[in-house]
């Protein structure tokens, strides 16, 4: 794996900053360094490292100093997982600082050999290895315990999402079938109609010319001053309609928010993995949640959306909702660099 020489690469290109913040996760992607089987599971690690603050603790530091096995061990307690890849993670970091010309490795954790006991040894009491054993065993219920509830919410939302997307599936059959009723009703009526024929008056009675009738030019000088009017008045409304208009479109897409959607990422404007499918639930009125189906397994990602349509996602960028009347078609673009993921329903 190549993940402290790109690290490297972007802290040239950015600076020393860029180690705290998501848009070298960004950057990462964008030369496919996590596409690699072996280093999935470091971009999650390198993630939350950004986000609870031990980035910015590690460039504190200033320099590699033991502090930084401190703060793996510190990640490593806290969320429950083993420290050797914590530290693997952390060691890119500096490696990308220059802080240590030594190229990361993952060190695995060995048992040290036991010293043999005599009968003396055997005889004594070792309550301070039961403690130990029993503070590992703690740990490890624990850990399991955290790993299963976590699986239970990923099941939990999964089935959740599932439902909605049959739900989803069948009122669009429903729509469909509709659709097909209308177009054959409208297909078989006829609307010719026999016309009778209107009877004709006669009269003896000579009428005057319409255009040598006076209250005739008095209601086209009339008729032409309200057209006057209407146009005058028409100019400006124009922009206020625009506006009332587009506010419903916007309104009309988050109502409509949630179902099945398909992915398409770009990068540089060449398309990248190909197409995906994925889901959306909105879980408030200004958040939600998207399920993205990857080879590697699902994909979860957070998003926040305004009244205007406005999004923001901390892992996929800044973007915007849009919504396409003649086509029925929704649009969720998200923006971070030159990535961008179009999601499409």
């Amino acid at each position: 794996m190549n993940i402290h020489l790109k690290i490297k690469e972007c802290v040239n290109k950015k600076g020393a900053e860029i180690i705290v913040s998501n848009t070298l996760i960004g950057m990462l992607d964008d030369e496919l360094v996590f596409d690699d089987v072996e280093a999935v599971p470091y971009k999650k690690i390198l993630r939350n490292i950004i986000k609870e603050g031990y980035a910015k603790k590690l460039l504190d530091l200033g320099s590699y100093t033991p502090d930084v096995n401190f703060l793996a061990s510190q990640y490593a307690n806290k969320n429950l997982m083993q420290e050797p890849p914590v530290l693997y993670v952390l060691d890119c970091l500096a490696y990308g600082l220059g802080w240590t010309d030594k190229e990361p490795t993952i060190q695995v954790a060995t048992t040290p050999p036991q010293a043999p006991t005599t009968n003396t040894q055997a005889t004594q009491p070792t309550s301070a290895p039961l403690l130990e054993e029993t503070g590992d065993n703690l740990l490890e219920e624990n850990s399991n315990t955290a790993e299963s509830e976590k699986t239970a919410r990923q099941k939990q939302l999964m089935e959740q999402l599932q439902k909605e997307l049959e739900a989803a599936k069948k009122q669009r059959e429903k729509m469909e079938r509709r659709t097909q009723e209308l177009e054959a009703e409208r297909t078989s009526f006829n609307p010719t109609r026999p016309i009778p024929n209107s009877t004709r008056t006669t009269s003896t009675h000579v009428k005057t010319p319409w255009y040598k009738q006076w209250y005739t030019w008095i209601s086209a000088a009339v008729f032409a001053g309200l057209l006057y009017i209407g146009f005058a008045n028409s100019d400006s409304n124009t922009d206020d309609g625009d506006a009332v208009r587009t506010e419903m479109v916007v309104s009309t897409a988050i109502n409509r928010l949630e179902g099945n959607y398909t992915l398409r990422k770009k990068n540089a404007g060449v398309s990248v993995n190909g197409i995906r499918t994925a889901a959306i639930k909105k879980t408030s009125e200004s958040q939600a949640k998207i399920l993205v189906s990857t080879e590697y397994g699902p994909e979860l990602y957070d998003f926040t959306l305004n009244t205007s349509g406005q999004i923001e996602s901390e892992q996929l960028g800044k973007g915007e909702i849009t919504y396409n009347e003649k086509l029925d078609k929704i649009t969720l673009t998200f923006k971070q660099g030159e990535r961008i993921c179009e999601f499409t329903k």
